[in-house]
């Protein structure tokens, strides 16, 4: 509503004799044609409560909001909901300032922080390439790429670097050759074969140890904590092409243990807040 609008009203109210009412929160006049209520909140000193959706992806940016407006309120009325199933990356969080109140009265929902990390690139890229095959230049490729992420936990200090795993990417050949063993059945005078595919990776004319699995410590959301996955490591020839992979090792478990980081890290920042799922 504009200035002269809220001027007709006042004229209004002061031709009819009706004054604007500030019995209630929200001033209000009776206009005399038909007698309609007529809110004035424009006249009021502040809006009569907070209506806000805050949106973030930044953890620390949901916590200092909700710190700072938390206290303003009856904290009778606060809860924090953690959305996710434990089966994807898409995890996050509402927080409602002014929710329904334990004794049954309703609150008004209408002030809220949320937060909705992003999922990391980092993620992404390794979790769309698990349990493919690439040929072995493309894969040396994406190694490289991405040789930040491989780390070495300590539970596995044996495990590849990323120098030893992109050389090895690089350089080995593999190759493959078939062994057959013939059996004769005397009682009948029949033949059976039995065959042994044999492959080996080289590096020049010495054949290699290819190490089963390296691992990567990547985040699942950008800023979040990063996760120490095992990559189980695949090769094969295919066709005279040598073709390389990754499996990540139960990486799904990674979901769950996501959102039940995220209930305890609410759970210890915020002191008291009831955390539902």
């Amino acid at each position: 509503m504009d200035a002269e609008a809220i001027r007709e009203i006042m004229g209004l109210a002061t031709a009819s004799n009706t004054n604007i009412n500030n019995d209630f929160d929200v001033p209000f006049a009776i206009v005399p044609n038909g007698m309609k209520v007529q809110f004035l909140r424009e006249l009021m000193d502040g809006p009569e409560r907070i209506k806000k959706r805050f949106e973030t992806c930044d953890f620390d940016s949901f916590i200092a909001y909700i710190n700072k407006f938390g206290q303003s309120q009856n904290p009778d009325c606060h809860f924090c909901e953690v959305t996710g199933d434990g089966t994807s990356a898409n995890i996050g969080a509402k927080y409602v300032f002014d929710g329904h109140h334990t004794n049954g009265d309703a609150g008004n929902e209408d002030h809220q922080a949320i937060f909705d990390p992003v999922i990391s690139e980092e993620w992404k890229r390794w979790t769309s390439i698990s349990g493919t095959f690439l040929p072995q230049t493309q894969f040396a490729e994406f190694l490289e790429s991405n040789a930040p992420d491989i780390d070495v936990p300590e539970n596995d200090m044996n495990a590849p670097t990323a120098a030893q795993m992109l050389t090895l990417a690089e350089t080995i050949s593999v190759t493959s050759s078939m062994d057959v063993d013939s059996r004769v059945d005397r009682t009948n005078g029949g033949m059976s074969f039995k065959y042994h595919e044999k492959t080996e990776a080289k590096q020049g004319s010495k054949v290699v140890e290819v190490p089963p699995h390296f691992w990567i410590r990547i985040p699942m959301h950008v800023g979040g904590p990063g996760y120490f996955i095992k990559a189980l490591f695949r090769y094969r020839r295919v066709d005279n092409v040598v073709k390389m992979g990754v499996e990540l090792y139960r990486f799904h478990k990674c979901y769950e243990v996501a959102v039940h980081t995220l209930v305890e890290a609410i759970g210890k920042d915020l002191s008291g807040v009831k955390v539902f799922r």
